[in-house]
């Protein structure tokens, strides 16, 4: 394992866990502005803003873009809940390190710097 004996080893709750817990929670408000990013177009369009042949092509536009944007944001939830759901709930005591970003296998993060 650790230090390549077969002894035990001390489990303890994997920290990326709550790492990840406090990144979602950071990240929440800034995913719901990128998803609620046309909400104030959409309305001003329902309310009449633009008419016309040119103003329903972009209205058409403005509606796919929409939904993009919001099954992204959607998949960012989910892709972040089924990240965690697959974390071991607990690891080696000596795997983990003290680092402002634990990843597991716990190490470095994977960009420079």
């Amino acid at each position: 394992m650790c230090d390549g004996s077969e002894t035990e080893h001390t489990y303890v709750d994997n920290p990326e866990i709550a790492a990840r817990a406090t990144l979602r929670s950071q990240a929440a408000d800034p995913v719901r502005g990128i998803r609620d990013v046309f909400d104030g177009v959409e309305r001003a369009m329902a309310a009449g803003a633009w008419t016309g042949g040119p103003a329903r092509s972009w209205e058409e536009e403005l509606s796919g873009r929409v939904q993009r944007v919001r099954r992204a944001t959607d998949g960012f939830e989910q892709d972040f809940f089924d990240h965690v759901a697959r974390l071991p709930a607990r690891v080696p005591q000596c795997e983990v390190r003290n680092s402002p970003f634990p990843t597991y296998p716990l190490g470095d993060p994977p960009w420079p710097g």
